[in-house]
């Protein structure tokens, strides 16, 4: 069985055009792949350029085990604020909710906008969150060391079915590479019916 459910390392696109297979909104703002990468050759830069926030998202079949979602992050410029959401999906997928927000600003990265651990400009961190959907609190790594154990989520959901990166508040740029998205354990047996699986993988 193959835990993995997203992995995007952006390799090879071209520079200068949208991310492959993400959902976005750029607005006012800029979503392109960058050859400025946080590993191999390509990554994505983020830019809130004026009044509208834009927003890459993907979309997977709610999931209910445990799930890890991680990425590298580096932000490059501006006062504004890094927002990324796992979230939920309700009961018809027609729409979801925020279930986890982690957002990094005024050299902080926050569990909402709760200050959790320090981070500097221009410097590569990778973040790691791990949670059962349907719990109340996860779990959030900075490089690989727990900075935030049990913090609460923003609101409680069963499943988890999204992943976005927004920004807000004011003008941002910052770069997201190696996003992915898998089940944290083993599963050696059979899944429930009502328990989807898929893997997207891209370069």
């Amino acid at each position: 069985f193959d835990k993995n459910i997203l992995l995007n390392k952006f390799n090879g696109q071209s520079a200068g055009t949208n991310p492959i297979g993400w959902n976005l909104f750029e607005g006012n703002g800029a979503i392109d792949i960058t050859s400025s990468s946080l590993e191999g050759d390509r990554a994505v830069s983020i830019s809130r350029l004026s009044s509208q926030n834009p927003s890459m998202s993907h979309y997977f079949p709610p999931q209910q085990d445990k799930i890890t979602v991680e990425f590298l992050v580096r932000h490059n410029s501006g006062t504004g604020r890094a927002r990324i959401e796992i979230e939920g999906a309700n009961d018809g997928y027609s729409f979801f909710n925020d279930y986890i927000i982690v957002k990094l600003y005024s050299g902080w990265i926050r569990n909402n906008d709760a200050q959790v651990v320090n981070y500097d400009l221009n410097a590569i961190y990778k973040i790691k969150i791990e949670v059962v959907p349907g719990a109340n609190t996860y779990d959030l790594y900075v490089n690989d060391t727990l900075v935030g154990d049990n913090l609460p989520v923003f609101s409680t959901r069963n499943n988890v079915a999204r992943v976005s990166f927004t920004t807000e508040n004011s003008n941002i740029g910052y770069i997201i590479d190696d996003v992915k998205v898998f089940l944290t354990d083993n599963i050696c047996n059979v899944p429930q019916g009502n328990r989807n699986r898929v893997a997207v993988v891209m370069s």
